[in-house]
């Protein structure tokens, strides 16, 4: 496994990132138990390589860190073809270990909130798997519908679309597969 870290900086590089990255959804589902001191918040500013990042957002189990100066993603290689991913919550901890990382400043509590949108998906989905839902559209509809009540609703939002949900829960059960 090949963790080189790759920082992509010209326009066509960003949007060759955006292809590659946008057909990765490893990530989404239960987020593995960390630490959430060794991992810091989003909104925090952190030095990596010597070089400013701010932690956007936590997509499950990926970091989604933005270089301050010039916006660009921080991507590592991963797998034996070295597809570009966001870095794993376990690399950023490697990172900290290496001394090539460190935390600058955290404004943010020290947990990540649960109200993020990978969450909230995680959240539907595992309650459809629970409920033991079929794939099709209309049974997780009806489903949704009977069961996202109003206390679900005052903390989540309304419900994700359904052709949205289905695409996550079919891509955690190939992951499982």
């Amino acid at each position: 496994m090949n963790d080189r870290p790759i920082q992509i900086n010209t326009v066509r590089q960003r949007r060759s990132m955006r292809c590659v990255h946008s057909g990765d959804r490893q990530g989404v589902g239960p987020a593995a138990p960390v630490d959430p001191t060794q991992v810091p918040p989003a909104g925090s500013l952190v030095s990596l390589d010597r070089e400013m990042h701010r932690v956007v957002a936590h997509i499950g189990r990926r970091l989604l860190l933005a270089h301050v100066a010039t916006s660009t993603i921080f991507l590592v290689q991963e797998g034996a073809r070295g597809d570009l991913r966001l870095p794993t919550r376990q690399m950023w901890i490697d990172l900290v270990a290496a001394g090539r990382a460190a935390v600058v400043r955290s404004d943010m509590p020290a947990e990540e909130p649960t109200e993020s949108s990978a969450a909230k998906i995680s959240f539907q989905c595992d309650m459809l798997d629970a409920a033991g839902v079929p794939l099709g559209a209309k049974a997780m509809s009806i489903w949704l519908h009977a069961n996202w009540g109003p206390d679900i609703e005052s903390r989540w939002g309304p419900h994700d679309s359904v052709h949205t949900l289905r695409f996550w829960r079919r891509e955690r059960r190939r992951q499982d597969a």
